[in-house]
C-alpha cells in the first residue's frame, strides 16, 4: 500500500494535532515560518481518512493501526462514545497484536469504513459497540479511549457578504497602533457576522440530514465567534483607548432551498481555505506579535483551526453521501485558484506585526500555500476516495 505525504498527514487525528501546532509554534516562536506553520495545519485540519490505497495491496501493520484508530475515532465520535475534547487513540501500538494477519486487517479496515458508513446514515446504525468483530481476529480491542488577519465564517444573504457597522466614540489618529486597530475593528466585524453565520450553517445541516455532531459543532463555532468578536475589539480598544463596539445585524434564516452541493462548495471555500487561511494567519502572526495581542492571536488560532476541521468533516459526509459531488467540488477549487490568480497582490498594513496584523502580501502568500499545500491534495485524495466507495456502488 503506497501512500504521499498528503494521504498520510490528512490521517492524522485532529485534537492531537492541535496540541502538536501549539507546542511547535511555543519551540519556534521567534522563527516559525509560513510553512512550517501550514504542514502542522494540514496535519490537524484534514480529519477524514484521506487514504489513497490500492484495492489489491494489504496494509502493513503500521499502516493498519494508523487507518484503525482513525476509523475508530470517527466511529466513535459519530456514535457519541467518546467525551468532550478527548484526542482519539485506541491501544494503538504493535505490542497489542501477537499475530498480524495482512488480509483480516484490510477486511477489518473495509468493515470499519462500512460502519462509519452506516452510522453516518442512520443514527439508529450506532449501537453499544459500533466496532465490526473482524477485529478481533487482527488484534484485542480496547473498550477505553486515551491521549495518545483572523476572520470567522462569512455571511452572505443573496449572495452578497454582510458586515455590521463598527461604532466609535472618537475617530483615532493615523499612528500605527491606529491603523493595526483600524484591523482589528474588521477583523471584530467579520466575527460578529460569523455568529448567525454558524447559527444558520447548524439549522442548514438539520436540514440536509448531517449528523447532530455536525451541528453541535457548528453551534459551538458559533458561540466562538461571540468570544472572538470581543477579544478583536478589546484588542482595538487597547491600541487606540478608545470604546469600540459593533452595531446588530438583521435576523438570518436557514435557506429553504439548501442542499448538500451548496453546503459542501461552502465549506470547501469559506471553511477549508477561508477559516484554514484564518487558522494559519493568527498562528504565524502570533509569533511576531508582543504580549498584549499575542495571547488573543494563540486563543482564536485554535478555535479557527476547530472550525476548519469541521469544514473538513463537512465535506467528508457530503462526499460519502453524494461521490458524484467531487467534480463540482474540484471545479470550484480551481474556480478560486484562477481568481485568485488574476486578483493582483495589494501591498498594506507593512510594519504592524507588533500589534498581530500580517502585510496583505503575506496573507495572500500564506492562502495561495495553504491552497496548494494542504487544500488541493486533501481534497483529491478524498475525492478518490468518494469515487472508490462510487465504484464499489455499482459493483
Amino acid at each position: 500500500m503506497a501512500h504521499s505525504y498528503a494521504d498520510v498527514a490528512a490521517r492524522s487525528a485532529f485534537g492531537s494535532t492541535v496540541i502538536g501546532l501549539d507546542m511547535m509554534v511555543r519551540k519556534r516562536r521567534s522563527a516559525a515560518s509560513a510553512r512550517s506553520v501550514l504542514v502542522a495545519f494540514f496535519l490537524a485540519a484534514a480529519c477524514e481518512a484521506a487514504v489513497d490505497e490500492s484495492e489489491e495491496a494489504n496494509p502493513t501493520p503500521e499502516e493498519f493501526f494508523e487507518i484503525r484508530n482513525d476509523l475508530g475515532c470517527e466511529l466513535a465520535l459519530e456514535c457519541d462514545q467518546l467525551p468532550d475534547d478527548v484526542p482519539c487513540s485506541f491501544g494503538s501500538g504493535l505490542s497489542e497484536c501477537s499475530d498480524f494477519d495482512p488480509s483480516a486487517a484490510a477486511e477489518c479496515v473495509q468493515a470499519m469504513e462500512d460502519a462509519l458508513e452506516a452510522a453516518q446514515e442512520d443514527v439508529n446504525a450506532c449501537g453499544n459497540d459500533p466496532l465490526p468483530e473482524v477485529c478481533a481476529s487482527v488484534i484485542t480491542w480496547s473498550e477505553s479511549s486515551e491521549c495518545g488577519t483572523t476572520a470567522g465564517r462569512p455571511l452572505f444573504i443573496d449572495g452578497a457578504q454582510l458586515l455590521p457597522p463598527v461604532v466609535r466614540a472618537c475617530p483615532p489618529g493615523v499612528s500605527p497602533r491606529a491603523l493595526a486597530a483600524e484591523h482589528w475593528l474588521q477583523c471584530a466585524r467579520m466575527e460578529s457576522a460569523s455568529v448567525p453565520a454558524f447559527t444558520r450553517l447548524a439549522a442548514e445541516l438539520a436540514t440536509v440530514g448531517a449528523p447532530g455532531s455536525m451541528q453541535l459543532a457548528a453551534q459551538d463555532a458559533a458561540e466562538d465567534e461571540i468570544r472572538h468578536t470581543r477579544l478583536c475589539l478589546d484588542v482595538a480598544r487597547q491600541l487606540t483607548r478608545t470604546e469600540f463596539d459593533v452595531g446588530p445585524l438583521p435576523d438570518v434564516l436557514a435557506r429553504p432551498e439548501i442542499t448538500v452541493e451548496t453546503l459542501a462548495t461552502e465549506a470547501l471555500i469559506e471553511g477549508c481555505i477561508g477559516e484554514g487561511s484564518a487558522a494559519a494567519w493568527a498562528s504565524i502572526a502570533r509569533n511576531h506579535a508582543g504580549p498584549e495581542v499575542a495571547p488573543t492571536l494563540a486563543d482564536i488560532a485554535a478555535d479557527e483551526l476547530r472550525h476548519a476541521a469541521l469544514s473538513w468533516r463537512v465535506l467528508g459526509w457530503a462526499l460519502r453521501r453524494q461521490p458524484e459531488l467531487s467534480a463540482t467540488l474540484l471545479a470550484a477549487l480551481e474556480d478560486w485558484e484562477r481568481a485568485d490568480a488574476a486578483d493582483p497582490v495589494v501591498r498594506g498594513r507593512d510594519g504592524l506585526a507588533e500589534h498581530g496584523v500580517l502585510s496583505t502580501a503575506a496573507e495572500r502568500a500564506t492562502a495561495r500555500e495553504l491552497v496548494s499545500v494542504v487544500v488541493r491534495p486533501t481534497l483529491e485524495a478524498l475525492c478518490r476516495r468518494s469515487e472508490r466507495t462510487r465504484a464499489r456502488a455499482r459493483a
